[in-house]
């Protein structure tokens, strides 16, 4: 950590992050290495504390931070530049502080392309559930391993309209279709490659929720679910009644988070550490009962 800082902070920030385990990922990490000085935590924000933050975050003694949903996109606005990476992705899931700077970064899409690049046997046609930043971070990976095409699933109009913009200024060969195009959507699904959940559906304590049941999964196919806590989904229990080949969530999060270590702290961490310590910590929270949110948001 040659010209690092010594002490500092790092942060999760996001709506919500009560079932994160981040904290658990990289204060592990930490105490393997003997960094007493560093301490991560999570800060559950709106949208409307936004400015608030970066002011904190400039003043206070951060190293760096973590963006979850719904601020992956918003946060862009009040960061000082954007590395290649969050250029590409359209979101920003890291935020490096360097001489009082802010730059952002996305970690999400080289995470996503390491999961599923040895996955999918085929390359043809994905679907993806959500427009958010999550679903940029797919659709930038998807694309960097070769995949043909990319059709994405929304909810609102606005993130219809604005993930159209994302692929059509990225060039990226694909196209957005509403939810309630259920005729299309049943097609598509009937013949797709691989379907990716890349909304907060299904996620703790919403975990009886799923965007498909097994009946719309068809045999074989690949069913990638962002999606970490629980580390089986009720989306990935569906697509196994189908028969489908399964991928979890936590492999993304436990690549992505290593990037941010490396972005910050410009070394590699132990990457079993930081898996042990998201596994371990799920398995607390699966013995615990639910805590009760308020005004859970989405990325879709």
């Amino acid at each position: 950590m040659k010209g690092r800082s010594k002490q500092g902070l790092f942060v999760l920030i996001g709506n919500p992050v009560e079932h994160s385990v981040s904290p658990a990922m990289f204060n592990s990490v930490f105490k393997k290495k003997k960094l007493w000085n560093y301490l991560y935590f999570t800060l559950r924000l709106g949208e409307n504390e936004l400015p608030w933050f970066i002011k904190a975050f400039k003043q206070l003694n951060f190293i760096g931070a973590n963006v979850t949903i719904p601020h992956k996109i918003n946060v862009i606005k009040y960061l000082d530049s954007l590395h290649s990476s969050a250029e590409k992705a359209g979101a920003v899931n890291v935020i490096a502080k360097r001489r009082g700077l802010l730059r952002g970064y996305n970690t999400d899409a080289i995470a996503v392309a390491k999961v599923l690049e040895k996955r999918c046997g085929k390359h043809e046609l994905a679907v993806v559930f959500g427009c958010g930043g999550a679903a940029r971070a797919a659709a930038v990976a998807l694309a960097e391993i070769s995949f043909k095409t990319q059709v994405f699933v929304g909810r609102s109009s606005k993130g219809i309209r604005e993930m159209r913009r994302f692929l059509d200024s990225r060039e990226i060969d694909g196209y957005v279709i509403s939810i309630g195009d259920e005729n299309r959507l049943n097609e598509l699904l009937g013949k797709c490659d691989l379907i990716i959940n890349a909304t907060p559906v299904g996620m703790y304590p919403n975990t009886g929720e799923s965007i498909l049941s097994s009946e719309l999964i068809r045999e074989g196919v690949v069913v990638f679910d962002m999606v970490y806590n629980p580390p089986v989904t009720r989306l990935l229990k569906e697509a196994e009644r189908a028969g489908a080949v399964t991928v979890g969530g936590l492999g993304m999060l436990v690549k992505q988070a290593v990037e941010a270590y490396r972005i910050w702290l410009g070394e590699a961490p132990p990457e079993e550490v930081m898996q042990k310590a998201a596994e371990k910590e799920l398995e607390k929270a699966a013995i615990q009962p639910p805590r009760h949110y308020v005004g859970t948001s989405t990325d879709s």
